[in-house]
């Protein structure tokens, strides 16, 4: 994992797409510091003050349960008093013990950054401009091969169907078939730059509907590959018919945490339950996204899972 280190809030801002892979909007965003484990993440800012109160105490829970030390807010709105409101209960829920110290908070706004904690010296209320799109981090990511989306839509764009795809697969054969046959299949066309064909795939997503072998499809993603399994993935979500694109779109979401892309996750959590509010699977994830658990315990998870098969 790339460690950045911000000195100035246009470093700050500079880091925010890094992590989540998208420009936020109307969002509150949590970077985490000095924890066993740090994390980041990201809520849809509320339109009222209870909803604001309600979101900052869903972010202080796991910074808690993580014992993360400091934190930074940056809040993506024009209201500034909601922004207040927000930074307000944070800091509430460290004078009571519940959460970490809040080192910086800043509030963006077409194209510009206004501090929100006090003692710090402020622009005024015009604000800062900044620009970040030539950012060293930026350029860091663009190296890395990271795609940073212009927005959260951008992203869930990336997850809907390619209409010629889908009725290929739709109109090929393929008989579901058992978890060995799918963990076979998976061995041999994950990392390849070329997709399986149309047969195949059918077969694969036909194969996810039966539990024990959806089971084989994410049970032995390994940390050190997932990358290579959300990008096989992303492309059978784009495949998928609309039958069986649930179980693709969670077992992207999965393959997603494993990697350490949270964004995705909650992208793909959201694609299949579109197409089924209740998918198991989709919703295992959305508790660990939630959770903040992080990727690194999936080694123990899956052994786990392993010894119990």
């Amino acid at each position: 994992m790339t460690t950045l280190t911000a000195r100035s809030p246009e470093d700050l801002l500079a880091v925010v797409p890094f992590v989540l892979g998208f420009e936020p909007a109307d969002s509150i965003v949590m970077l985490t510091v000095d924890a066993p484990q740090t994390f980041h993440a990201r809520v849809d800012l509320p339109s009222d003050r209870q909803g604001v109160a309600e979101v900052v105490d869903l972010l202080l829970e796991p910074a808690v349960r993580h014992r993360a030390r400091t934190a930074v807010l940056v809040l993506y709105t024009p209201d500034d008093d909601l922004a207040r409101v927000a930074v307000r209960r944070f800091r509430r829920g460290r004078d009571g013990g519940r959460g970490p110290d809040l080192v910086e908070a800043l509030r963006v706004d077409a194209g510009r950054w206004f501090p929100l904690l006090r003692g710090r010296a402020g622009p005024g209320t015009s604000g800062v401009p900044f620009d970040v799109s030539h950012h060293p981090f930026v350029a860091e990511a663009v190296l890395a091969g990271r795609v940073l989306h212009g927005s959260r839509a951008d992203l869930a764009a990336t997850l809907r169907p390619d209409a010629a795809a889908v009725a290929e697969v739709a109109a090929a054969p393929g008989e579901p078939a058992p978890g060995a046959w799918v963990a076979a299949t998976l061995a041999e066309w994950v990392g390849r730059a070329d997709p399986p064909p149309a047969d195949v795939a059918a077969r694969l997503l036909r194969s996810l509907v039966d539990p024990s072998a959806r089971d084989s499809a994410w049970a032995g993603v390994p940390r050190s590959g997932a990358r290579d399994h959300v990008r096989f993935w992303e492309a059978m979500v784009r495949r998928a018919p609309d039958d069986l694109v649930a179980h693709a779109a969670a077992v992207l979401a999965l393959c997603a945490w494993v990697a350490g892309d949270g964004a995705l996750g909650w992208c793909a959590v959201d694609r299949a339950r579109e197409a089924d509010a209740a998918h198991t699977l989709a919703a295992l994830v959305a508790d660990l996204l939630t959770a903040a658990v992080p990727p690194v315990e999936w080694e123990v998870m899956r052994h786990r899972l392993a010894s119990a098969c």
